[in-house]
């Protein structure tokens, strides 16, 4: 039998082999799957998220010399010197400093069709936009110096939404707001914190009456860590109290008018400062003084202050 050589077997022959050389050099070079994600991808400003990296080696071999640079963008920073945990990546190391925003990760071996996870706390100080602050990792930061790494213009990305603190508000009333028994009205002032971490007031707080109007007796608050003082014709609560998260405190003090007459009392907008923020809308309450006798008014209103809050509440309901 003859053999006979034919040509196009040969190109066919070379253009699989061709094939199989590429598929091969690809499979070298870009040797590994990854992802990235915050956890939680949610933070109010000052909270804490966990950044995790993942790397899955794909080779058919083990990857040695892993390494991963991470620029994190300026809003976001490093909670601790070293990474929380890192599983399945060998040797894998990395140190930096509190607050800074590079993470350098070298050494690290990950053996075939096994999965490097890297976690690293993370925080930030500022508000983002909706779609949060952008963290990404370009194919030249993250690889093996044997056996490949990622695709040529790949990129990792996740991202951190930080939300801006919810601002604490005020509000106020006068009970009862009409006091026609020469007596004393008991104002209650009601500072609202909606946002899940507690407010800690940064300046004093302070609530100054109009002319004529002035406190009796001593104020009473039922915010935490409060030391409250009263001033003639204010009322004052000082640094350092505490408006718990999700909930109110209040402060109460009782006011007598040195006349007769309608009185508006007003907390401007700012007035409340707190690590949350401050109060965006002020707060007003008016209240209604008609007495013949000033003096007698004046005793009344020691006898009413000589109660707790909910006694004198009940008083005036009686």
């Amino acid at each position: 039998m003859k053999n006979v050589f034919k040509p196009e077997i040969l190109r066919s022959m070379s253009k699989s082999l061709a094939y199989l050389l590429l598929l091969s050099a690809s499979k070298l070079a870009f040797a590994l799957q990854d992802n990235k994600s915050f956890d939680p991808s949610t933070i109010p400003v000052g909270g804490s998220s966990v950044l995790e990296i993942t790397v899955h080696n794909n080779d058919g071999a083990t990857g040695t010399n892993l390494f991963i640079t991470d620029n994190l963008p300026a809003q976001i920073t490093l909670t601790g010197t070293t990474f929380i945990s890192a599983t399945n990546c060998g040797a894998l190391t990395g140190t930096w400093a509190v607050g800074s925003n590079t993470i350098a990760l070298t050494g690290g071996t990950v053996l075939d069709d096994e999965t490097c996870t890297v976690r690293i706390g993370v925080t930030s100080n500022t508000a983002s936009s909706p779609t949060g602050w952008v963290n990404t990792i370009a194919s030249e930061q993250m690889g093996y110096t044997v056996n490949g790494g990622l695709e040529p213009g790949d990129t990792v990305t996740a991202n951190l939404i930080v939300t801006a603190p919810v601002s604490p508000t005020v509000a106020k009333f006068f009970y009862p707001h009409e006091v026609n028994d020469c007596g004393c009205s008991l104002l209650v002032i009601y500072l609202n914190n909606p946002a899940t971490t507690a407010a800690t007031l940064t300046f004093p707080f302070v609530d100054i009456f109009p002319r004529d109007l002035r406190t009796v007796g001593r104020a009473q608050t039922t915010c935490q860590n409060a030391f409250v003082t009263t001033g003639g014709s204010s009322v004052t609560l000082q640094t350092g109290a505490v408006i718990p998260a999700n909930g109110f405190c209040t402060i109460s003090v009782d006011v007598e008018s040195y006349c007769n007459g309608e009185f508006t009392n007003r907390i401007a907008p700012g007035a409340l400062s707190t690590t949350n923020g401050s109060n965006l809308l002020g707060a007003e309450a008016s209240v209604e003084f008609c007495c013949e006798d000033i003096t007698r008014a004046h005793e009344q209103c020691l006898v009413e202050n000589s109660l707790d809050i909910d006694e004198n509440m009940s008083r005036h309901v009686e």
